[in-house]
């Protein structure tokens, strides 16, 4: 391989790395906005847990 191989292949998956960080951020945020998922999960996580320790 050469050094030109080497760079471009980082190059690019640093792009791909970048790319799909970006859309997965986007893809949080929106979701985030539209159900508030974050939350929801969280409340959940709580009242299970709460559940469990009654029971």
């Amino acid at each position: 391989m050469h050094l030109e191989d080497l760079l471009t292949n980082k190059r690019s998956r640093l792009a791909l790395g970048g790319l799909l960080l970006a859309s997965f951020s986007i893809i949080w945020w929106v979701g985030a906005d539209v159900g508030q998922v974050g939350h929801i999960g969280a409340d959940l996580r709580a009242y299970l847990d709460g559940a469990r320790s009654i029971a």
